[in-house]
C-alpha cells in the first residue's frame, strides 16, 4: 500500500481526522519534513516509527502541522449573542457549590475559550467563582499558546472596542487577556475519538464547533454520544454552521435562537390544559383591505401548520411548489404557515430558512425576513440569492451601509463562482445568478446615491 495513504489512514484511526484528497500533497510535504527531522529518512520508515509510538512527541509535532488552528475571537458571533441573551437567562439557578460549566472542544489557541469567558463575565460578572470553562484540543503545542492568553491583532479584530479595552491589555506584540478571565479557563489535551470525555452531567454548555466536519459519520456519532453523556439535562450544544446533529442523534432537538441555533435534550411534555371559552369580539370597521397578510397562527381555513417528515424536509423543491401555489391562490397565511412550520421543524436547514425569509418578505414582514435570511446565510454563506434578498430589504429599511456590504459580497461571490442557487428559491420567484448580478450592481449604485435614514 502507498505509505502516504497508510499514513492518512493511521491519522484517521488515531485522531478521527479525515485527510481529504486535496490535502494529500500537503500531508506528504509535512510528513517528509518530519521524517527527515526525526532521522527516519523515508516516508515508509517514518510511518513504521509512528505505528510503534502511539503517544509520543513526534505524534504531537505532526498533528501540530496538520490540524487547523487558525481562528479569531467572536467567530460566529450570533451564537455568543444567543448564549448571553437567550440561553443563560433560561438556565436553572445553580447552588453556590456548583459553578456553571462550559466546555470548548477543539479550542486551538484559545480564541473560542477567551470569547466565552468574555461573554460569561459580561453576563454573570466576576464577583463569585460561579462559572468555569474547560478547553480541550488534541494539539499540546497550541494549548501551550492558549495558556498564555496572548492574541495578535488579527485574532481580536472582531472584538468590540469597549470589550477590548475592558478585558485586554495591549502589548507591543498583541493583546493579553485579563488574568481574571484566564484563570477561570482550564486547558488540557484531549483526543475526542479515543479518550473519555469529562464525567457525566459535567457541563451546562458545550461548544463542539467546527470539529465534527473532520470526522466520518461513525466517529461523529461517538463524539456526540460522549458529549450528550457529559452535559446536564438542561444543557445545550453549539456546533458550527456547516455541521448538523439532526441526523446524527435522535435524542437531541434543535433550539431555534433566531439567527442561529443550538441543540438540547427534549423538554418534558407539559400537561394539556383546556383553554378558557372564547369571548366573542366585535368586528372592526372595514379598513379597505389589509396592508399585509396576518401572521400565521395555525388558525384560518387552510393555514394549519403541519408536522414535516424527514422525507418532506429533504425535498424543499416540493415544499416551494406548495408555498408558491398557496400565494398564487391568494392564501398568504397558508404559505406563511407552511414555510414557518417546515423551518421550525429543521432550523439547521439553510434552504428552509431562506424560503421562510422569502415568504415573510413577500408577506410584508421585513424585520422577520431579515432574521430568517441572516440565519440562512449563517448556515450556508454561498447562497448569494439570499444575500441579495437581504440587501434589498436592508435598503428598503434605510440601512444602506449594511446593504452595500451584502451587495459587494454578492458580486464577489458571483465573480469567483462561490455561489449556490437552489432551484427551490427560483420556484418562489427569486432571480437567477445572471439577473442578480445586474440588479446588485444597480442597487449598489442606488445605495451610494441614497445615504438612508434608518438605524444601521
Amino acid at each position: 500500500m502507498n505509505p502516504l495513504l497508510e499514513l492518512a489512514a493511521l491519522i484517521e484511526k488515531i485522531t478521527g481526522n479525515v485527510i481529504p484528497e486535496r490535502e494529500m500533497s500537503r500531508l506528504e510535504a509535512v510528513a517528509s519534513g518530519r521524517a527527515e527531522s526525526s532521522g527516519q529518512k523515508t516516508l515508509a520508515r517514518y510511518l513504521r516509527y509512528l505505528q510503534a509510538s502511539g503517544d509520543s512527541d513526534e505524534w504531537r509535532a505532526l498533528l501540530g502541522h496538520i490540524t487547523v488552528n487558525e481562528s479569531y475571537l467572536f467567530r460566529g458571533c450570533q451564537q455568543f449573542r444567543a448564549l448571553a441573551e437567550q440561553v443563560l437567562p433560561r438556565m436553572p439557578q445553580r447552588s453556590r457549590d456548583r459553578p456553571l460549566r462550559v466546555w470548548s472542544a477543539g479550542c486551538a489557541r484559545g480564541e473560542e475559550a477567551a470569547t466565552i469567558a468574555i461573554v460569561l463575565a459580561e453576563a454573570l460578572g466576576l464577583a463569585e467563582d460561579d462559572w468555569r470553562i474547560e478547553a480541550t484540543d488534541v494539539d499540546e503545542n497550541v494549548l501551550d499558546e492558549a495558556r498564555r492568553g496572548r492574541f495578535g491583532p488579527r485574532a481580536v479584530a472582531r472584538v468590540a472596542p469597549d470589550l477590548l479595552d475592558r478585558w485586554f491589555t495591549q502589548r507591543s506584540t498583541g493583546y493579553v487577556l485579563d488574568p481574571r478571565l484566564q484563570q477561570r479557563i482550564s486547558y488540557r489535551v484531549m483526543n475526542l475519538v479515543q479518550e473519555h470525555v469529562p464525567p457525566d452531567n459535567a457541563f451546562d454548555v458545550i461548544f463542539l464547533r467546527n470539529v465534527l466536519i473532520y470526522f466520518r459519520p461513525e466517529a461523529q456519532r461517538r463524539v456526540v454520544d460522549a458529549a450528550i453523556r457529559s452535559m446536564q439535562d438542561h444543557g445545550v450544544i453549539f456546533v458550527g454552521p456547516s455541521e448538523s446533529l439532526w441526523q446524527l442523534h435522535s435524542s437531541l432537538e434543535p433550539w431555534d435562537l433566531g439567527d442561529c441555533f443550538c441543540y438540547r435534550l427534549p423538554e418534558p411534555p407539559v400537561p394539556a390544559i383546556d383553554p378558557p371559552p372564547a369571548v366573542p369580539r366585535p368586528r372592526s370597521a372595514d379598513s379597505g383591505g389589509l396592508k399585509r397578510p396576518p401572521r400565521p397562527t395555525g388558525g384560518g381555513s387552510t393555514a394549519t401548520p403541519q408536522a414535516w417528515s424527514k422525507e418532506e424536509q429533504a425535498d424543499p423543491a416540493a415544499l416551494a411548489r406548495r408555498v408558491a401555489a398557496a400565494f398564487d391562490a391568494g392564501n398568504p397565511s397558508e404559505a406563511l404557515a407552511m414555510a414557518g412550520s417546515a423551518s421550525r421543524a429543521a432550523p439547521d436547514d439553510a434552504i428552509l430558512r431562506a424560503m421562510e425569509g422569502r415568504v415573510l418578505a413577500l408577506a410584508g414582514e421585513p424585520q422577520r425576513a431579515v432574521a430568517a435570511f441572516r440565519a440562512a446565510l449563517y448556515l450556508e454563506p454561498k447562497l448569494c440569492q439570499v444575500r441579495f434578498l437581504l440587501a434589498e430589504i436592508l435598503h428598503q429599511l434605510g440601512r444602506n451601509r449594511r446593504a452595500r456590504g451584502e451587495l459587494r459580497a454578492v458580486i464577489a461571490s458571483l465573480s469567483t463562482g462561490a455561489c449556490r442557487t437552489p432551484p427551490a428559491l427560483e420556484m418562489l420567484g427569486v432571480p437567477g445568478s445572471a439577473e442578480i448580478e445586474l440588479r446588485s450592481r444597480e442597487l449598489l449604485d442606488e445605495t451610494l446615491d441614497d445615504t438612508g435614514t434608518g438605524i444601521e
